[in-house]
């Protein structure tokens, strides 16, 4: 009677146990998850956005993470009580667990500053390019203005082919 009262009372510390494990796996996913999407890459001003728009809903997704995580504090509290040791993969789990706000933070806060860096960088791109657009406009139209010269009719083929350079360059400038 002894034995099957200790194998019952093992089997439920085991249970005890497996519930809290089960939230703390499912949290270190969803921080995972979280970390990976913040270190996404920017192509373009529009990612840019799209990260600082992500990092604006991050401390609402970790508030929600950590009531989450509040469900499996009692287990735990009462596997001490109990006197049960966590396993070490567990006692890591857990570890792990608690320690994501902070590495969410820290990444967030290292995102921010490659998100400013990114976002001058794109600047300066875009503003190169519309400088050698204005540049092109500006040769396009001084060409086109030349054109009234042309007003011999022996040179219709010379002025054709001119044409089609000029109109090959106004399709590129679009």
């Amino acid at each position: 009677l002894t034995a099957k009262k200790q194998d019952l009372l093992q089997q439920s510390k085991e249970l005890m146990v497996n519930r809290p494990k089960k939230t703390c796996e499912a949290l270190c996913e969803e921080f995972k998850n979280l970390d990976k999407a913040l270190k996404t890459k920017t192509t373009n001003p529009e990612s840019v956005k799209a990260q600082r728009d992500l990092i604006d809903s991050i401390p609402k997704k970790v508030e929600e993470l950590l009531e989450q995580m509040q469900e499996a504090y009692p287990y735990y509290d009462a596997l001490e009580e109990l006197q049960f040791p966590l396993s070490d993969s567990d006692f890591d789990l857990k570890s792990i667990a608690q320690g994501w706000p902070m590495k969410i933070e820290n990444t967030v806060a290292y995102v921010q500053q490659v998100l400013v860096k990114d976002d001058d960088k794109y600047k300066q791109e875009q503003q190169e390019s519309q400088e050698t657009f204005d540049r092109t406009l500006s040769d396009l139209s001084t060409t086109i203005s030349s054109l009234q010269q042309y007003s011999d009719l022996s040179q219709v083929d010379f002025v054709a082919g001119h044409m089609k350079e000029i109109h090959g360059d106004l399709l590129k400038a679009q």
